[in-house]
């Protein structure tokens, strides 16, 4: 009765061993299926750079000059504008156009008027009237004054006749001209106008240029100085037909 009851035993012991290991068996074949069937990850993204073998055949690697055949491909904005395309790039203004001003109100193309020679003569009578300004002509002959004139009057007929205008000798002309000097204290010469011209232009020019290339004139005496900033001198020119020059 025992023996059975230790059989009986044995046998139940063996059953629960072998359930164990079928389940055991399952478990181990159930991670191995999900291991093998499970999606693997996807690849990396690459990135694919493909280089032109023909730009890079024509291409010198760290070379300062740019290959033609890149440059063509390669259009910039003022190459494109170049070949007729739309660009946004300034162009420089042509010649002519006006100077671009930028002021409060923006950029303009209003060409900007330059002074006009009437200005400036209209400035320099304004500096000429705001200045003390003696007058000597041909009646002035007394005094400081008289002794200046003469002087000047001998300087400038010894230089013109040294130095003789060549225009007048190889065209052999001769004429008269009313010239106006203003000299300054330092005895340079401030302005020159002609009064009434000669009516021939090479005459008009020979004189005024004479006036420059005999300066710097005697400064003034202290007793002009004392008196005047400036003095005007006014002469009537006469080119000989002899080549001999005289003021009257």
């Amino acid at each position: 009765m025992n023996h059975w009851a230790l059989d009986q035993n044995d046998m139940a012991s063996d059953k629960r061993l072998l359930l164990a290991l079928f389940i055991a068996l399952g478990l181990h074949a159930l991670l191995l299926l999900i291991f093998f069937t499970s999606p693997s990850p996807p690849p990396p993204h690459r990135i694919e750079l493909t280089l032109n073998a023909t730009l890079a055949s024509k291409t010198v690697d760290a070379s300062p000059i740019a290959s033609p055949t890149i440059n063509k491909t390669l259009t910039t904005p003022s190459l494109a504008s170049a070949q007729g395309k739309n660009s946004d790039t300034i162009s420089p203004p042509k010649p002519g156009s006006g100077q671009i001003d930028q002021g409060s109100e923006g950029a303009t193309n209003t060409p900007v008027p330059l002074p006009s020679t009437d200005l400036f003569n209209r400035l320099n009578q304004a500096v000429s009237q705001s200045l003390k300004t003696g007058y000597m002509t041909s009646k002035t002959v007394d005094g400081p004054a008289g002794q200046y004139l003469a002087k000047w009057k001998r300087q400038i007929e010894e230089y013109g006749n040294e130095h003789y205008p060549d225009a007048l000798k190889s065209h052999q002309l001769s004429g008269r001209l009313i010239l106006e000097v203003t000299i300054n204290k330092g005895g340079h010469v401030l302005n020159i106008a002609i009064r009434q011209s000669s009516g021939n232009a090479t005459i008009d020019d020979a004189a005024r240029r004479l006036v420059q290339l005999a300066s710097p004139y005697p400064p003034f005496p202290p007793e002009l100085a004392a008196r005047y900033d400036q003095i005007n001198i006014t002469r009537t020119w006469l080119f000989t037909s002899g080549q001999k020059l005289s003021t009257q």
